[in-house]
């Protein structure tokens, strides 16, 4: 039977749950896209690539929905002449409305906002899956409804942003009310498990939120890897004491730590050279220069167990530092043999040494003057006679000066026509031919447009023009200039000496005159500073304090060169001192012959400069090396014999060569202070003392040319002053001057 009342309450009821179901399905597409709206807002919060995902989707959705609005009617007529052709007349009349194409547009929009929300909802509600699956609650109970069902059920932590760093590190951020710090890392084991992935940091948030860092199983090992080296390198360096002003701040797996200002490991690479293999370890530091690294390189060595071969700052990051290291079985050995097959072919590359890498070698067209010190029995003269061999092989033509009495390169002399020279009168002349010879090449140059050194003359003019190399090489440069105790001619002649050596140092680089140095005993006062820094080679043997090293090498560090090993140099041209190992060269490594090869301009190798009897004798006896020198001959006797039967002639015969030798360097040394004299304006007693030697003697020839009245009016006026202040004439011979010009700069 129909009862009213019954399809009354049906009917109520079924528009009740319509009504129901239609606000809970605007309240959840509402839901979903204040959802959307809120991921386009935290844009800069995404990870990379997702935020370029979500522009490109706004650039696509805005171009369209500005078409249809700005187009309305175009795009309306478009579709209204598309559905006549198949006599939709009724729907053309129906949807020809342009404010129905505005709609459109604004469904678009809107339906942009709501896929990003129903992207963020599905991460959300996967998220609530996975914490559901190892029971991770907060606490607390939410609402949902499965159809008409409505559900009460345990709240998880709630998903606010996923971001994808790389391929190997997420980040992840939760709203979790009521679960502490605690006992999120207590769960670790099970969130690496739903995640897929080490956590490696958590971190409290604003809000009660938690982020948690998950890196790759792969990124993991190699960043653990990292920080383990890391914490040991700290270990290390702390030994070494180290360690820069204040604090470093590290990322330990996303955290930021405090610790002392160790220099940071950043990575390490490896190659083979010469069968060696090279270690190449990275550090940052904020807080040491190189020169705080340098100076613990021994104690680097030490600590390391290896041997290092250079420390190195990087060119753009200047807290970079590179340290190249080798196996400690890779050290040198103390003995290499010489041997001619170690002549490196290259025009004007001399073969210094071995080095832990490579032999050392050193380019005479990039740096033509070397400096080499060493105490007594470091082996300083056998590299000298190693360097002087190679020379000579290489046709470079000799100049052998030993204040030793010669007793280091005699063995040279049979290359020579001017033989060793050790006499302060005979080194003055071969060094004032030398100062000719490298002008007249200078001046040679000249010639040949775009020719500036002897290398680019060399190609330049046929085989019978050019140049011979002449290496200049000087055993114990300190003995031959030091002053101390000599008499005045002596001095005159060591000043003239000094002064053509300073010429020849500053001004044959381009001309192929090479200065090969040493010393013993390094002095500031006998190795000026224009002298020296001419050198610009520097190799130094042992020193057993540091101010001879720092003299020679610029740094202390050949006092670390072990005592014991012979031949161990550090060599540098203005960079960090490479360690090296010298060949064991002897006399019997000599091989005769007549190696010269091109021409000198002013100074003749035909015939002997010196050529008194004794020298030529002893040049015979050279020319063959594999002669009995114990044997005596009967004109030896003869010989002997006359020069016993008449000794006092043959020594005033030798004093009065010397004396009018002397007398003829001090006339040039007066002759020189006068011409610059003469164009120095102002005087300045600086200047003069470019011509060398001490401040006492500079002043009594100063004396001497004003006595002489050799200057103009107006230098003779301000020399005058400049004797009167330093007290060499006195106020009655001074009387004033009445030049305003007169007075010199001291």
């Amino acid at each position: 039977m129909f009862n009213e009342d019954k399809l009354e309450a049906d009917v109520e009821q079924w528009l009740t749950e319509v009504g129901s179901g239609i606000g809970r399905g605007l309240k959840d597409y509402s839901k979903v896209l204040f959802k959307g709206v809120g991921e386009l807002l935290s844009l800069r919060y995404m990870g990379k690539k997702d935020r370029i995902s979500v522009l490109f989707k706004l650039l696509v959705n805005a171009l369209i929905v500005t078409v249809l609005l700005m187009k309305a009617e175009d795009v309306t007529k478009l579709y209204s002449d598309f559905l006549k052709q198949y006599e939709k007349e009724f729907l053309n009349y129906i949807l020809y409305k342009p404010l129905l194409t505005k709609a459109f547009a604004i469904v678009v929009a809107i339906n942009f906002f709501h896929s990003l929300g129903i992207k963020k909802l599905i991460e959300e509600e996967n998220m609530h899956e996975l914490f559901e699956e190892i029971r991770f609650f907060t606490g607390k109970k939410r609402v949902v409804y499965q159809g008409d069902e409505k559900l009460t059920i345990s709240e998880t932590p709630r998903l606010i942003r996923k971001v994808v760093k790389d391929s190997d590190t997420t980040i992840y951020m939760f709203q979790s009310k009521g679960i502490l710090p605690e006992e999120w890392e207590k769960r670790k084991d099970q969130l690496e498990y739903i995640l897929e992935g080490k956590v490696v940091n958590f971190k409290r948030g604003k809000g009660k939120s938690m982020k948690l860092t998950i890196l790759s199983e792969e990124k993991f090992e190699e960043l653990n890897e990292s920080y383990r080296r890391m914490e040991a390198f700290d270990e290390d360096f702390e030994r070494m004491n180290l360690v820069g002003k204040g604090m470093r701040e590290v990322e330990v797996f996303g955290e930021i730590k405090k610790t002392k200002n160790y220099p940071q490991f950043i990575k390490e690479s490896s190659v083979t050279i010469n069968g060696k293999v090279v270690l190449t370890t990275v550090f940052k530091s904020s807080g040491l220069t190189l020169d705080d690294f340098k100076g613990k390189r021994y104690e680097y060595e030490n600590v390391m167990n290896r041997l290092v071969v250079e420390m190195s700052q990087d060119k753009l990051d200047k807290q970079i530092y590179n340290i190249t290291t080798i196996d400690t079985k890779d050290e040198l050995k103390e003995l290499y043999k010489w041997s001619d097959e170690i002549i490196d072919e290259r025009d004007g590359v001399l073969v210094l040494g071995e080095g832990r890498l490579e032999k050392v070698t050193l380019d005479v067209n990039e740096t033509p003057h070397v400096l080499t010190g060493g105490v007594t029995g470091s082996g300083k003269s056998v590299l000298s006679n190693c360097l002087v061999y190679q020379g000579i092989k290489k046709g470079w033509y000799p100049i052998l000066i030993d204040f030793k009495g010669g007793l280091e390169l005699g063995m040279f002399e049979r290359f020579s026509n001017t033989g060793v020279l050790y006499e302060y009168d005979k080194v003055y002349e071969i060094l004032d031919k030398l100062n000719k010879e490298n002008n007249a090449r200078l001046e040679e140059f000249k010639k040949y447009p775009g020719v500036k050194n002897i290398v680019a003359y060399n190609k330049r003019v046929p085989e019978e023009l050019k140049l011979a190399r002449i290496i200049v090489t000087i055993d114990e440069l300190s003995e031959m200039l030091d002053t101390t105790g000599k008499n005045k001619k002596e001095m005159i002649e060591i000043q003239g000496i000094e002064g053509k050596l300073n010429s020849l140092a500053r001004l044959s680089r381009s001309t192929g005159i090479n200065l090969l140095t040493g010393t013993q005993r390094p002095d500031s006062n006998v190795l000026k500073g224009q002298i020296k820094n001419n050198l610009g080679a520097r190799i130094c043997g042992r020193m057993t304090d540091k101010e001879p090293s720092i003299m020679v090498l610029g740094s202390p560090d050949a006092t670390k060169l072990p005592e014991s090993v012979k031949g161990r140099y550090m060599f540098s041209v203005g960079s960090d001192p490479v360690i090296m190992q010298g060949y064991f060269f002897e006399e019997s490594d000599i091989k005769p012959g007549n190696y010269l090869k091109g021409r000198l301009l002013t100074m003749d190798v035909s015939q002997q400069s010196y050529g008194e009897q004794a020298k030529q004798e002893k040049a015979k006896s050279n020319s063959e090396p594999y002669e009995d020198f114990e044997d005596t001959t009967e004109d030896d006797s003869t010989e002997y014999s006359k020069a016993q039967d008449s000794p006092d002639e043959e020594d005033n015969t030798d004093e009065e060569t010397s004396y009018s030798s002397a007398e003829q360097n001090y006339k040039n040394v007066i002759e020189e202070l006068v011409e610059l004299i003469q164009h120095s304006n102002p005087m300045t007693l600086r200047a003069l003392k470019a011509i060398g030697g001490d401040h006492e003697t500079l002043l009594d020839l100063l004396l001497e040319i004003y006595e002489d009245k050799r200057l103009s009016e107006e230098k003779q006026e301000q020399l005058k002053l400049l004797l009167f202040k330093e007290k060499k004439i006195d106020a009655a011979e001074y009387g004033g001057t009445s030049k305003k010009n007169a007075e010199p700069i001291l």
